[in-house]
């Protein structure tokens, strides 16, 4: 898994949102995107923003876990890397823990040994109701 399959991952998710819950998204990444030092003051922010995620539909809300979860193995990976490390090994626990939200997430039983290749896949199923 490497970057750029990780940010193409994340694309495809932030593509099944409503327009509303891009827009929180959108919002609540540009917050927690921010250095340490910067984030201090937008704590209230990001607590409003969660508060307005937790009210969208659950569909959204089936896709949001997921894509917080590669979002944050993005930025994990980054860190890092920064630092000299690999981040490889964030990039793919992201995409498992990701995919296992997603199970959960519509009530399926959750594989604790899925290979990245599954969980890949997994991420890719359309899971919206018929």
């Amino acid at each position: 898994m490497n970057r750029l399959e990780l940010v193409e991952l994340i694309e495809a998710q932030k593509s099944k949102l409503s327009p509303q819950a891009r827009g929180l998204w959108d919002e609540f990444d540009a917050l927690i995107n921010r250095s340490n030092d910067a984030r201090k003051p937008f704590i209230r922010q990001e607590h409003d923003v969660m508060r307005r995620i937790g009210k969208l539909p659950g569909s959204d809300k089936r896709i949001l876990n997921p894509l917080r979860e590669l979002r944050v193995g993005l930025y994990e990976s980054d860190d890092a890397e920064s630092r000299g490390e690999l981040g490889k090994p964030y990039r793919v626990d992201s995409v498992l823990r990701a995919a296992q939200f997603k199970d959960r997430d519509v009530g399926r039983e959750i594989d604790w040994r899925m290979t990245l290749e599954q969980a890949v896949a997994r991420l890719k199923e359309d899971d919206s109701p018929a």
